[in-house]
């Protein structure tokens, strides 16, 4: 039977969306291999983990190492997964500032069961959010976000790593999750900023230097977010918006000033619902032909777009 894995990667950094993201995992992955390299064996995060349903039900397992890159940890939650993992399995790539919507069960539970063999990664969407939870400053394709698991799969690269050796074509779902992990206050901002730059990230490195300009200028691009957040964020988002509160409104002050905002929001957000119906198109033109697929197949992709 096909089983579907989550490779993630934790450490002693306080994840505010954790317990969120492990939520809206539940009955759309079978096993989690969840690297955590804070070297310390009991912090906040662990309690977070240890709570979730997923855990309790035996669905996780907690490779504890020091942090060497990225890539390299994720490459060990790879190697966990080939105990348990055959050539018919998928991985799918999650962050703990990630939250899915009840969609991916759909995806992983529906969708890649039925996918034809010559089909060996899927990428999805999703909504970059920035120091407030009503404004997103782009909508990013993350590519290789599920893939099929062989022997050989393995990631690369010590920071924005990459996953090497895949197999199969490639396949764009119209489905969008929410990534979380700029509603933090812009001293939290910079620390990141900063462990990417001591990682090689020159770019997100020299913004450490004047950070509150940086987000600033962010401003300049953000769009007021149309839609609805996943249920199962509401209570950690309405948590960040307190905490963060003066670094949230000098955000907000900051994209008001920009013209024409609510226009422009409502025009790009648009723009962005027809790119989902196009991709679903894209799809049905991708695999026409396959009389291998369930009649109600393409109905199953559909739903993905209607969030």
């Amino acid at each position: 039977m096909l089983k579907i894995f989550a490779v993630m990667l934790m450490g002693k950094q306080t994840e505010p969306f954790l317990a969120a993201c492990l939520e809206s995992l539940w009955g759309a992955v079978d096993r989690i291999a969840l690297n955590d390299n804070s070297g310390l064996s009991q912090h906040e995060n662990l309690a977070v983990v240890h709570e979730s349903r997923l855990y309790k039900n035996g669905q996780i397992d907690i490779i504890p190492s020091a942090f060497i890159g990225f890539g390299p940890c994720r490459d060990l939650c790879v190697q966990k997964i080939r105990e348990f993992a055959s050539t018919e399995d998928w991985i799918i790539f999650v962050d703990c500032d990630e939250v899915h919507t009840p969609q991916l069960a759909t995806i992983t539970r529906s969708i890649l069961p039925c996918l034809p063999a010559k089909v060996g990664i899927v990428d999805g969407y999703f909504y970059q959010f920035y120091q407030f939870p009503r404004y997103i400053t782009s909508l990013d394709h993350r590519h290789n976000l599920m893939f099929r698991y062989t022997p050989h799969v393995s990631w690369q690269g010590t920071v924005h790593e990459q996953v090497v050796n895949l197999t199969g074509i490639r396949f764009v779902l119209p489905y969008r999750y929410f990534h979380y992990g700029y509603l933090k206050s812009h001293r939290d901002i910079a620390d990141k900023w900063a462990l990417y730059g001591s990682l090689g990230d020159l770019a997100s490195g020299s913004q450490t230097a004047e950070p509150l300009k940086a987000i600033c200028d962010n401003a300049r691009s953000a769009v007021e977010f149309c839609g609805q957040h996943p249920a199962v964020a509401e209570p950690y988002l309405k948590a960040a918006e307190t905490e963060n509160a003066s670094d949230y409104q000098l955000f907000r002050d900051s994209v008001r000033q920009q013209g024409f905002v609510a226009l422009r929001s409502r025009l790009i957000y648009w723009k962005l619902e027809l790119k989902m119906r196009w991709l679903y198109w894209k799809c049905r033109i991708q695999l026409t032909g396959d009389n291998s697929l369930p009649s109600d197949f393409f109905a199953r992709i559909r739903s993905l777009y209607r969030q």
